[in-house]
């Protein structure tokens, strides 16, 4: 199930994640495939079909994907019949992704750092970013992604925050579990759409003042997901800063929960579609 959010505004405006400003952590995913392929969740058509609609894609254009990963949006851009390069800059998260789409046409995998991707201007239709953009240099990511573009081209920017949808048992976790060097990955559930809102709206200044793109067009959605412990406590080890508390989490969070058979998810999932501002236009 999903619903329009927030239900009195959601539309045009100007609302992105910031750039993170510490970026060691980036590559971090690359020595935990199996737990991030396991954890992370696939985006479906839903959200593609409104990348498509906003950026006026069609079947066959050309898109550059930014941190693929191993393909939780990758996929649903094949489905929908465009073609992309993907850009993983991680050597076993890229060989995860070609192993996953072997032989399926209008994919190339190209290992690499949006830094240090070179292809002709103008070349691509849209240029389009789940979970990764904020691990992209901000004096790099919007300039670059509009000379990349064509004349009106557009930015597509997804993320997702998952979250137990059990107020109670999240407490519990937070409680019992997320203490100490775990304590980042607590959530306070009565607070937790404002939190994504301010996070999202953090990125307000930084697109708008790089002056590349018009004001986006925006949507965030929540879906029901429902999972087994193993399946979420594979997705907070695969987020960067749980790579290297993987042990760690499995210990505590299973203690927890145990006598559980499945967790139900309250995904929060966040598209903002930016047309590029023309080129005369452009300082």
């Amino acid at each position: 199930m999903t619903h329009g959010w927030p239900p009195s505004n959601a539309g045009w405006d100007t609302i992105f994640v910031r750039a993170n400003t510490s970026r060691e952590l980036r590559l971090a995913f690359d020595s935990s495939v199996k737990q991030y392929d396991a954890g992370r969740p696939r985006f479906d058509g839903g959200i593609v079909t409104d990348l498509t609609t906003w950026a006026d894609l069609r079947p066959g254009d050309l898109v550059l994907e930014v941190g693929a990963g191993t393909g939780q949006l990758t996929g649903a851009l094949l489905k929908a019949g465009l073609r992309v390069v993907a850009l993983e800059p991680g050597p076993n998260m890229a060989a995860r992704l070609r192993l996953s789409f072997e032989g399926q046409p209008g994919l190339m995998v190209a290992r690499s750092l949006f830094e240090d991707y070179e292809a002709g201007e103008g070349e691509f239709a849209t240029v389009v970013s789940a979970n990764a953009f904020h691990w992209v240099d901000p004096t790099v990511s919007y300039a670059k992604a509009a000379r990349l573009l064509h004349p009106r081209g557009s930015l597509g920017l997804i993320w997702n925050f998952p979250i137990l949808a059990d107020g109670d048992l999240q407490h519990r976790l937070n409680d019992e579990a997320l203490s100490d060097e775990l304590a980042d990955f607590r959530r306070e559930p009565e607070g937790y759409a404002e939190t994504v809102l301010d996070l999202l709206a953090a990125g307000r200044e930084e697109l708008t003042g790089s002056g590349r793109f018009e004001k986006p067009r925006w949507e965030l959605k929540t879906e029901r997901l429902v999972w087994t412990p193993d399946r979420y406590i594979a997705f907070l080890s695969s987020m960067a800063n749980g790579v290297a508390l993987a042990d760690a989490l499995d210990r505590r969070v299973r203690s927890v929960l145990r006598d559980r058979d499945e967790l139900v998810i309250a995904n929060h999932i966040y598209l903002g579609v930016a047309k590029r501002i023309d080129r005369l236009r452009q300082t």
